[in-house]
């Protein structure tokens, strides 16, 4: 279920702003102690940071550059490599594809963290949170 752009209800037990990993796991566990929970993320894409452009793309890329760094020292290591029996073959790299295939891995960790919390009766709201006082918050909200 995609988030919504206006709340169901306006009172909640918890409220959490941002679904990265810290959000979405103090979610999941208010949910286990019986609270309504909403969370509030400003992007259309679940995980935050960590998920859409920090660790998980980062690891991805490094993955794919030692895996390339190994290949070229291969035979070094008394591997048989296309490179040893014709030093002007080279392992190829597509871009393209590999672009497709690491959006791919991330989209379904997206897809992992919207199944969780609507499984779980977690209330995802598409806005920007702002807390206001002791017990309420703000919501502007942004356009899907």
């Amino acid at each position: 279920m995609p988030p919504v752009d206006r709340p169901k209800q306006d009172r909640y037990d918890y409220i959490v702003i941002g679904g990265g990993s810290g959000g979405s796991g103090t979610s999941r566990r208010a949910v286990k102690y019986g609270k309504k929970v909403a969370l509030i993320e400003a992007t259309t894409k679940p995980g935050g940071t960590c998920v859409n452009v920090g660790c998980v793309p980062k690891k991805i890329m490094w993955h794919a550059a030692d895996t390339s760094e190994r290949l070229r020292a291969a035979a070094d290591y008394g591997f048989a490599t296309a490179t040893t029996a014709n030093a002007t073959t080279k392992p190829q790299f597509d871009w393209a594809n590999f672009k497709l295939k690491r959006d791919a891995y991330i989209k379904k960790l997206n897809g992992i963290y919207d199944s969780n919390w609507n499984r779980e009766g977690i209330e995802h709201i598409h806005g920007y949170g702002r807390l206001t006082g002791p017990n309420s918050v703000e919501i502007k909200f942004a356009s899907l």
